[in-house]
């Protein structure tokens, strides 16, 4: 059976590993597989207990402006053990470390998002660009996670000639979770994710100073946690907004279904599947029109964009929700119905299996005319 190893670096919770976990169950009839990440985290544990082959190192040990060896050496020792046919690399700094790791295996790198322009300096943004660059220029095909990422890699130039790219949007797995009946409790917003500067959860805590009288949940660990505890304490808000601590996978699908409206408050990403759990459950997002988001957002049909990211123009929109329910109905209904219809998890891990199987046949392809060739001279 064709043998494929997942490496990401990260293997915290996640969009990044909740995609990973869904093409190890849903191809685990097609295809062999194996996990490299970082060692004792939550995707290495969980994929040990599912009987996956896991793999461990510490690919945060340095910065990637320089190569750590370790990283290469964890790598080339999953390799040599579990011999992968193909190395499917998620994230930039899985992709960073293959490319120095010369062998025959096809690879494949899924981009959960291009960082690299939100870097704090000009210097930073260039060596995030370079090393991107350097990456992809390395892999057999690049699969982005929304047109917006594809469209920017294009443009900086990340792509070699030969390189083909393909948008395969994230999914999420068909449940039988539903939220309850929204009278018998009281009328809750609610931010899910990690709290770090990425997601901008501050922006959450201020659109909940405009919102008086509506309760809120923030929902996730993360390093800027006792900031943002801190400061719904200073600002008498620890009454109204419940602060739930890390949450795994199923924490996240029970909270979403007892909020009225999600916030999504990111200073960048690719295409979040949080956004599309909430719809999948009924629950509609107001967001920042970042990464994306607005291919799956049609503004005042399955969902409420705001123009920028500013808490006055979110808290309008919740405000707007908060006081039409069947606006709020209506937004549910027609983002659910579209998820179901695009967004589901079968669709999405047929897709990348159609691609492993299409590299593999193009390499064997690759050797019968190199064999040929070879014997007619």
């Amino acid at each position: 059976m064709t043998r494929v190893l997942q490496f990401v670096a990260d293997g915290s919770p996640g969009g990044g590993t909740t995609h990973v976990r869904q093409l190890l169950n849903g191809l685990r009839w097609q295809f062999e597989s194996a996990v490299l990440t970082q060692v004792n985290s939550s995707l290495y544990r969980t994929s040990k207990d599912s009987g996956f082959p896991a793999f461990g190192g510490n690919f945060f040990a340095g910065r990637l402006s320089r190569v750590d060896p370790r990283c290469v050496r964890s790598l080339r020792a999953a390799v040599r053990v579990f011999r992968p046919d193909v190395i499917h690399c998620h994230g930039g700094r899985a992709a960073f470390y293959r490319s120095f790791l010369p062998d025959k295996c096809r690879t494949v790198y899924t981009a959960h998002g291009l960082h690299y322009s939100r870097k704090p300096n000009r210097l930073s943004r260039t060596l995030g660009r370079l090393g991107e660059r350097w990456a992809c220029r390395r892999v057999d095909r690049a699969l982005y996670v929304c047109e917006h990422d594809e469209s920017l890699a294009r443009a900086d130039r990340l792509l070699a000639l030969s390189t083909r790219a393909n948008v395969i949007y994230p999914s999420i797995a068909p449940h039988e979770r539903k939220r309850g009946p929204s009278d018998e409790r009281p009328f809750t917003v609610g931010f899910i994710g990690r709290l770090v500067e990425q997601k901008n959860p501050r922006l959450f805590v201020e659109v909940m100073k405009q919102l008086p009288g509506v309760q809120g949940v923030l929902g996730g660990g993360g390093a800027l946690y006792e900031e943002l505890k801190q400061e719904c304490s200073q600002s008498d808000l620890s009454s109204r907004i419940e602060m739930t601590g890390d949450l795994a996978h199923a924490d996240v699908l029970q909270l979403l279904c007892r909020i009225d409206v999600l916030v999504m408050t990111s200073l960048w990403e690719g295409l979040p599947a949080l956004l599309l759990e909430a719809m999948y459950v009924g629950v509609p997002v107001v967001s920042v029109p970042v990464g994306g988001v607005p291919e799956i957002i049609d503004h005042e049909r399955t969902g409420l964009l705001s123009r920028g990211i500013e808490a006055g123009q979110l808290a309008a929109l919740v405000r707007r929700l908060h006081d039409n329910r069947r606006e709020r109905v209506e937004i549910a209904d027609a983002a659910q119905e579209q998820v179901k219809g695009k967004f589901l998890e079968p669709q999405m891990v047929q897709a990348i299996g159609d691609v492993y199987r299409e590299l593999l046949r193009t390499a064997r392809d690759g050797q019968a005319q190199a064999i040929s060739l070879a014997a007619n001279t």
